[in-house]
């Protein structure tokens, strides 16, 4: 998998937690819109993970799968 298409997440209030694999390189902000506050994204440290878990800070939680430090 390399890409999420846009709102493919969207309104997912059930959602709790997305495993992004290393291999995505395109995951648009709008492919989690409307999720639930407390979302759980799993990613690796300098990944898209990280990045749309940066973007959404206030509602997401970044939990790196490399075992690094959060």
């Amino acid at each position: 998998i390399t890409s999420i298409g846009a709102g493919a997440f969207s309104g997912c209030t059930a959602l709790t937690e997305i495993v992004i694999p290393q291999s995505v390189t395109y995951f648009p902000n709008n492919a989690i819109s409307n999720h639930t506050p407390g979302l759980v994204i799993k990613g690796y440290t300098g990944s898209i993970a990280e990045d749309v878990a940066k973007a959404f800070s206030s509602t997401t939680t970044f939990f790196p799968l490399d075992g690094a430090a959060y």
